[in-house]
């Protein structure tokens, strides 16, 4: 997980346990957020495996995968004129540079397509790296923050759900959506979109 209950309630300074249930739930669920607004996944003790992602060529230098960030490259596949699948071999796999979600073939894979690309690559950070449940994590601070950061307005709106604005004893509240408009938050996952994902 990209944050931590234990976390989530020491940024809300609440003990005991009588939110715990809800908090998990905010907790587990910012992982499928985070990776649907950046890309970026998550992985319990190991990286997770990406298979047959289809990408397509730009006629450029650079691939973009959906998944961030990469942390090896298995195969890089293109479709010829006939449709069939052959292997990217103009250059060993283990030299293609890559960061992030951009891929670095030293030539063009293949001309201008679409869908014309098919990857299989690992990617993501993880939060036990040791594999013993002891979240000893590689998940960047930043990253983490924002996601504590997130974890604790999703509890702190729970039930606003659906209200725009409120008015109790003559106070006027707007409530707005906090990840789009917190400052903060915004920053912090900057450096994890690319030119694929946008918040």
């Amino acid at each position: 997980m990209l944050t931590t209950q234990t976390l989530v309630k020491s940024h809300l300074n609440l003990t005991g346990t009588t939110f715990d249930t809800v908090i998990t739930t905010i907790v587990n669920a910012i992982d499928a957020y985070i990776e649907r607004k950046t890309g970026v996944v998550v992985g319990a003790e190991t990286v997770s495996v990406i298979a047959n992602e289809i990408a397509h060529s730009r006629d450029t230098l650079t691939i973009w995968t959906l998944k961030k960030p990469i942390v090896s490259i298995t195969n890089i596949e293109y479709k010829d004129a006939n449709g069939d699948w052959n292997t990217y071999a103009d250059e060993t796999i283990a030299d293609v540079d890559f960061d992030g979600n951009e891929i670095y073939p030293r030539h063009r894979v293949v001309s201008e397509g679409r869908r014309n690309i098919r990857l299989n690559y690992t990617a993501g950070y993880v939060a036990d790296t040791a594999g013993n449940g002891t979240p000893d994590r590689d998940v960047p601070t930043d990253l983490e923050l924002a996601c504590t950061l997130i974890a604790a307005g999703i509890f702190n709106q729970r039930n606003q759900v659906g209200v725009k604005s409120q008015t109790t004893l003559g106070f006027s509240q707007t409530i707005e959506d906090f990840i789009a408009k917190d400052a903060m938050i915004s920053e912090l996952l900057t450096p994890y979109l690319s030119q694929v994902y946008a918040l």
